[in-house]
């Protein structure tokens, strides 16, 4: 399903993702603004913290990118939008495959399956394993089109010790969930 956003700050999911090792994939396709060309389009929120502060001109408390001007993105290593400009050129109109992989602090940036930076979150909230929502990072004067949005663990807690699960435990980008098998009923939390 292909969503047409044009938003002007970060975009977070409704859930925060509660782990420090993740990965973010969507596919966005910029497209034209009011009838000019090439002012930028969607990249990801790879950490942003409840309450951070956004404005028109400022965002803190976010950590992320978005494309601009068909020639670089804008990454923001220390969760503030004044960041550094990384080269990267790009086409209004061609379907781009953004990944981006959260090892705690650390963050690579794929676009089409070619890594385009790496860097190291900085500042207050950036080392957290809870409480971090992800999404979509739009400029206000772009218009795009994306599909494919989902996130992924990188960190299976179902894996040790069933999760704390005494039966079922399931595994989502989220959280781990535990369950009963049929026939069984949940008496606790586990």
């Amino acid at each position: 399903e292909i969503s047409p956003l044009s938003l002007h700050d970060a975009f977070p999911i409704s859930q925060p993702v509660n782990t420090d090792r993740y990965q973010i994939e969507s596919m966005v396709q910029p497209l034209n603004y009011r009838g000019y060309m090439g002012y930028g389009g969607c990249g990801h929120v790879f950490k942003y913290k409840l309450g951070a502060a956004r404005k028109p001109d400022h965002v803190s408390g976010t950590w992320g990118y978005f494309l601009w001007l068909n020639q670089f993105l804008y990454v923001s290593s220390d969760g503030k939008e004044k960041s550094p400009k990384v080269p990267f050129r790009f086409k209004t109109g061609e379907w781009l495959k953004l990944r981006t992989v959260v090892d705690k602090t650390k963050v690579k940036i794929f676009i089409n399956d070619s890594l385009v930076s790496e860097t190291t979150m900085k500042g207050d909230g950036a080392a957290d394993t809870s409480g971090n929502y992800v999404g979509l990072w739009c400029h206000r004067l772009v218009y795009n089109n994306v599909k494919d949005f989902r996130v992924t663990r990188l960190d299976n807690a179902c894996a040790v010790n069933n999760g704390g699960c005494e039966q079922v435990c399931s595994q989502s980008p989220y959280d781990h969930q535990c369950s009963c098998k049929p026939g069984y009923k949940m008496t606790e939390a586990r």
